[in-house]
């Protein structure tokens, strides 16, 4: 999980933090075309309640630690990382309305 380092993160973004949000993307494509992303995405509150979730498919915890600690918006305190393993209890066939 991503989060802002602080609540008004959108209200504050400025010029230089948003080239390191893009760059947070394009890192975040580049682990994805690896295999080791299967899906990333932000919530769509604009509040103190705004997230990310990244789910990796890797060897270990360890290596998930180091995926999101180089992503630049991470290595930068823009957003914090919360590592923690998961596991699948439901899920569905497909995504989507049905």
């Amino acid at each position: 999980m991503l989060t802002p380092g602080r609540s008004n993160f959108h209200k504050t973004v400025t010029e230089e933090k948003g080239q390191l949000l893009a760059q947070h993307a394009n890192y975040l494509m580049e682990r994805f075309e690896l295999g080791e992303i299967i899906f990333a995405g932000p919530s769509v509150e604009e509040n103190e309640d705004h997230f990310g979730i990244v789910v990796l498919e890797v060897e270990d915890k360890e290596r998930a630690k180091e995926i999101m600690n180089a992503d630049p918006a991470v290595k930068h305190g823009i957003l914090k990382s919360h590592v923690t393993q998961f596991s699948v209890f439901l899920m569905r066939d497909k995504v989507g309305n049905g």
